[in-house]
């Protein structure tokens, strides 16, 4: 049975997923739609919030895929968040023969696909015809360019935009920061927040992102981990050189954008990810996300290893902005977009970012709207099993870079 449209739904989380979620609701009329988060828009703990976030629409993976060209077409099309996209293009690179063979994977399948090959990159000369400014050595570098259809966009403003549109459309953005769900006979209610406020709904949607195991169990199917990155300040000049320019990314060893409207130039080091053990077990359910405006210092070397390989002039600039960033990854790194098993399809689940959900954010509101709004009988199948409910699914961390070791926070003495 279709959800009638005067339904009370809490959202809980008002980050990526969230905000999505709200706003494909009230697009469908759905104007009782309340989200709850401990921040106001855009969210302190959001992944989203962040000056800028890589916008790609290539996967090996189809599914993932399709995808990302079905919510391409919104970046360049949806007035919320058309005004936020920068298509520059991204020269996706490698130092080690295993992630240039995987570049290699992504080029063979984006043929397959029916698409144009990507440009090979092989020597320095051909990186500085793509980026002029380049001056390092390049040492071992090897890459592929796809000049369009992907890009950057910029993550906080582009929550703020859909918070605005969700506030214009009726929807509702509360403080508070849910700790207790109300149960009630195999049915949730509401919630309860640390504040002791109490929200009633039809439907409560949980879209917590890295924060969501705060609420409730999921079974091992959640692993937060967290990623550094580091802004410098450029002159106008030095930005000007390199304004416009692909998002360079090195599987190995970090990325970087173009500089933003404040000339700072934003670098993350690529690594398996940061874990934070509450209780010193090495399970996923004990990694809880803790805010920080430092790095580890292993992860400043990193970073300044970057700008050594590609821009040495910037190397030992003072980083004017350091933060760890949290996400949360499933198993398999799709994302967690279900009902709960548990109950009577009152608690829909949507989180399980797996690192590269923001790039959904203008399209994945529809898919969690549907089954808010149909159950999940009655959403397309082939979807709804990619992101189901999947506590059996074995663990396999593929993440790479750096050294290719996970580590907790707890273990870091210095910080930057």
């Amino acid at each position: 049975m279709t959800l009638p449209e005067d339904s009370k739904i809490i959202i809980v989380g008002g980050g990526t997923f969230g905000l999505s979620t709200a706003l494909w609701l009230l697009r469908k009329n759905y104007k009782n739609v309340t989200v709850l988060d401990p921040f106001p828009v855009p969210s302190e703990i959001s992944a989203g919030n962040d000056v800028n976030k890589l916008i790609q629409s290539s996967y090996i993976n189809k599914f993932h895929d399709e995808l990302s060209k079905e919510s391409l077409k919104l970046w360049q099309t949806d007035p919320v968040f058309i005004k936020n996209y920068h298509e520059t293009g991204i020269l996706y690179s490698s130092s080690s023969e295993k992630a240039y063979q995987g570049l290699l994977e992504k080029n063979k399948r984006q043929i397959e696909y029916g698409r144009e090959p990507f440009k090979t990159v092989t020597s320095k000369e051909d990186y500085q015809e793509i980026i002029p400014a380049l001056t390092g050595d390049l040492k071992g570098w090897k890459g592929l360019l796809q000049p369009d259809e992907c890009g950057w966009a910029h993550a906080r403003d582009s929550l703020i935009s859909a918070g605005e549109e969700i506030i214009k459309l009726g929807g509702k953005i509360k403080i508070g920061e849910v700790n207790e769900l109300i149960k009630e006979k195999g049915s949730i209610k509401g919630v309860k927040t640390k504040q002791g406020d109490v929200y009633y709904g039809d439907k409560i949607i949980i879209s917590a992102g890295a924060s969501s195991i705060n609420v409730l169990s999921f079974q091992d199917q959640l692993f937060a981990k967290s990623w550094a990155y580091a802004h410098i300040k450029l002159s106008q000049e030095e930005a000007d050189s390199l304004r416009g320019i692909p998002v360079l990314i090195n599987s190995d060893l970090g990325f970087f954008f173009e500089p933003d409207s404040n000339n700072e130039l934003k670098i993350s080091n690529e690594q398996p990810g940061y874990t934070h053990f509450v209780d010193g077990k090495d399970n996923p359910e004990s990694s809880v996300p803790i805010a920080k405006d430092q790095i580890p210092y292993e992860a400043e070397v990193a970073i300044r290893d970057i700008l050594r390989a590609t821009l040495p002039q910037y190397a030992d600039r003072e980083f004017v902005k350091k933060r760890i960033c949290w996400c949360t990854d499933t198993a398999d790194r799709f994302f967690l977009i279900d009902e709960h098993p548990d109950y009577d399809g009152s608690l829909v689940l949507a989180t399980g970012d797996s690192g590269h959900a923001f790039k959904f954010m203008p399209v994945i509101g529809k898919y969690i709207s549907e089954l808010v709004i149909k159950g999940k009988a009655n959403v397309d199948r082939e979807t709804y099993d990619h992101w189901r409910w999947r506590p059996e699914v074995t663990r396999e961390d593929t993440r790479i870079g750096g050294d290719g070791k996970r580590r907790d926070i707890g273990e870091f003495k210095r910080w930057t």
